[in-house]
């Protein structure tokens, strides 16, 4: 079971969807800061970042997402993949979450202005 929640800290200055796989207890993050800095902008860290199990990051890397019902498709590309250890297609049944994450990851993967 996947259970969705999101988070939003203008202290913290970040925000952020988290998947997380009850049984195993591995996660996968997408989380933004609301504000870049020029060394973020100067290192390409200006984007989304995807974190797995809070230790793995890719900064980007997200080709598309879709919701089809209660499933979450992710497709990756090849480096996010490779970093994250994750195949290029993730499917995820999010049962009941399918608002929380229309409402929340188009935000947070969207090109940065």
């Amino acid at each position: 079971m996947i259970t969705v929640s999101s988070t939003r800290s203008i202290e913290d200055n970040y925000e952020a969807i988290v998947l997380l796989d009850v049984e195993s207890g591995d996660t996968i993050e997408f989380q933004r800061s609301l504000a870049h800095n020029p060394q973020d902008v100067a290192l390409g860290q200006d984007t989304y970042a995807i974190v797995r199990g809070g230790a793995a990051v890719h900064y980007g890397g997200l080709v598309r997402f879709t919701m089809q019902g209660d499933v979450l498709a992710l497709e990756l590309t090849p480096d996010a993949a490779a970093v994250l250890e994750l195949p290029r297609l993730v499917e995820l049944a999010v049962d009941d979450a399918a608002s929380i994450i229309e409402q929340h990851l188009p935000r947070i993967v969207a090109p940065t202005a």
